[in-house]
């Protein structure tokens, strides 16, 4: 993560900045388990809509304990 954009400004305490202005959006790199999940600025995924489809599924799951209503379903076949 760059600490260069204005939103990470004024920069007294690097680690403090990246943790309280920071966002997954800015992050370059990102490593899971020793593998790229994101790669110079790309999502490392060749397969997002399966991504998002078991996301939305898990979504509906807890909130359908809740009794609340989920859209994630029609937005992730879009």
């Amino acid at each position: 993560m760059s600490l260069g954009p204005l939103a990470m400004w004024p920069v007294h305490d690097a680690v403090a900045s990246v943790v309280m202005q920071g966002s997954g959006a800015r992050m370059r790199d990102v490593l899971v388990a020793g593998r790229f999940a994101k790669r110079d600025g790309r999502l490392a995924w060749p397969d997002l809509s399966t991504v998002r489809a078991r996301l939305a599924a898990s979504g509906e799951r807890i909130l359908s304990r809740l009794n609340v209503k989920s859209v994630s379903r029609e937005i992730a076949a879009t």
